[in-house]
C-alpha cells in the first residue's frame, strides 16, 4: 500500500494581476502482484485500486465579490496489470477503469473512461532492446484551471450547455537502444533513439482572456499533437562520463496549426542539444561542464523567439582528510548570455528574460 500528500501554492501579486489559488492532495493505492508460469512463458500479474482527492481554495475576482472559492475532487481507480516473457519478447499490458468527479460552483464534472496500455519489448540479439509502447490517460485538475474556476458566474457558458468532458491523452513511442560493456577496455557505451507522438483531446479551456469574469468554459473541440524525436549517447570510464542528447519536437493541432505556448496546453521549444562531461580529475577533485543549446523558434511566432547556447561550469571536492565533507562551486550561464526561455508566457506582448550568470557555492558534511 502506498500513500502521498501534496500541498501546493499559486501566489502571484503585481500592479496587472493577483492570483491566489491552494491545493491539497491526498491519495493512496493498494495493488496485489502473483506470478504465474505456463511451461516457458512466464508472467507477472498485478490487480489494484487507487485513489485521489484534491481540496482547493482560489479568490475570486474582487468584481465577483473577490471571496474564497472551494472546490472538492475525487478520483476512484481500478487497473489491471501484467508482465508476460517468452523467448527473447516481454509484452508490457493494462487496463484501468478510472471514475472522476467534480463540483464547482455552477461547474460539474462527473465522468468515466477505460485507459488501455500495451507495450512489446524485443531483445534480437545481445545488448541491443527494440520497444513500442501504447498508452492512454485522463486528467481534469491542476491549480490553473482551479483559478480560473473560482470566477464563473452564472452568466458563464459552460461548454455550450453540454457536459465537460475529461481530458484524454494517447501517447505511442517506438524506440531503439544499445548498452554495451567493454567496448575500448573498462568503458561502457549507451546509445538510444526514440520516436513519439502524443494527442491531447478535450483540453479544458477559456473561450475569453483578460481579467474580467470569465464568459465561457469549454472542452476544446481541436486536439493538441506533440511529435517528435530524441536520441542520447553516453561513454562512461572510471574516471570520465559524457552524455549528448538531441530533441526534436513540433506542437500542433489537428489542422496543421502550429501552437504558441499557451497555458494548460502547450510550449513548443526549438530544437533542443545537450552536453555534459563529469571528469574524476583525482580521488577528492571532480571537475563539469555542461552545454545546453537550443535553436530558432522561427514558424510559431509572428517574431522569431531567438535561440541561445548556455555554458554551465562546476566543481566538487571531497578532502579525505575529513570524511563527509563536500564543498563544490557551480557557475551557470558561465557567459553571462541574455535570453528569454522560450516556454515563456508573453504577457502585453512582453516577456520577462531570464536571470543572467548564476554562481552558487554549497558546503555539506554528511555524519
Amino acid at each position: 500500500m502506498t500513500r502521498f500528500w501534496n500541498d501546493s501554492n499559486l501566489k502571484t501579486e503585481n500592479d496587472s494581476l493577483s492570483i491566489d489559488a491552494i491545493s491539497n492532495l491526498f491519495g493512496a493505492s493498494i495493488k496485489n502482484n502473483f506470478g504465474i508460469d505456463i511451461g516457458k512463458l512466464k508472467n507477472i500479474i498485478s490487480l489494484g485500486v487507487d485513489y485521489e482527492k484534491e481540496d482547493a481554495e482560489s479568490m475570486a475576482y474582487s468584481s465577483l465579490g473577490g471571496g474564497q472559492q472551494t472546490n472538492t475532487s475525487t478520483v476512484f481507480g481500478l487497473f489491471a496489470q501484467g508482465l508476460s516473457e517468452f523467448s527473447i519478447f516481454s509484452l508490457i499490458y493494462g487496463i484501468r477503469l478510472v471514475d472522476y468527479k467534480s463540483e464547482f460552483q455552477i461547474v460539474s464534472l462527473d465522468d468515466s473512461d477505460i485507459l488501455p496500455s500495451v507495450g512489446l519489448i524485443a531483445r534480437p540479439i545481445e545488448n541491443l532492446e527494440l520497444s513500442a509502447n501504447y498508452g492512454e490517460s485522463v486528467r481534469a485538475s491542476g491549480l490553473l484551471l482551479i483559478q480560473a474556476l473560482a470566477n464563473i458566474f452564472e452568466g458563464t457558458d459552460i461548454n455550450g450547455g453540454r457536459p465537460l468532458e475529461l481530458e484524454t491523452s494517447q501517447t505511442f513511442e517506438v524506440g531503439v537502444s544499445y548498452v554495451k560493456e567493454a567496448v575500448f577496455g573498462k568503458d561502457r557505451l549507451s546509445v538510444s533513439a526514440q520516436v513519439f507522438k502524443t494527442q491531447l483531446d478535450n483540453l479544458i479551456e477559456r473561450v475569453d482572456v483578460g481579467r474580467r469574469p470569465i464568459g465561457g468554459i469549454r472542452n476544446d473541440s481541436l486536439g493538441v499533437i506533440s511529435k517528435g524525436f530524441e536520441a542520447s549517447l553516453g561513454w562512461q570510464t572510471k574516471k570520465l562520463q559524457i552524455n549528448l542528447g538531441l530533441v526534436l519536437v513540433d506542437m500542433e493541432d489537428e489542422d496543421g496549426n502550429l501552437i504558441p505556448v499557451n497555458r494548460r496546453k502547450a510550449a513548443p521549444t526549438g530544437n533542443r542539444f545537450n552536453w555534459s562531461t563529469l571528469w574524476q580529475a583525482t580521488s577528492e577533485l571532480q571537475f563539469g561542464y555542461s552545454l545546453n543549446s537550443v535553436g530558432d523558434l522561427d514558424e510559431v511566432y509572428e517574431d522569431v523567439r531567438p535561440g541561445y547556447t548556455l555554458h554551465n561550469i562546476q566543481v566538487n571536492w571531497t578532502p579525505r582528510a575529513i570524511r563527509g565533507l563536500r564543498a563544490s562551486l557551480a557557475i551557470n550561464n558561465l557567459f553571462n548570455e541574455g535570453y528569454i526561455e522560450q516556454t515563456s508566457l508573453a504577457f502585453f506582448q512582453s516577456i520577462i528574460p531570464e536571470p543572467g550568470r548564476d554562481i552558487r557555492i554549497s558546503l555539506g558534511y554528511n555524519f
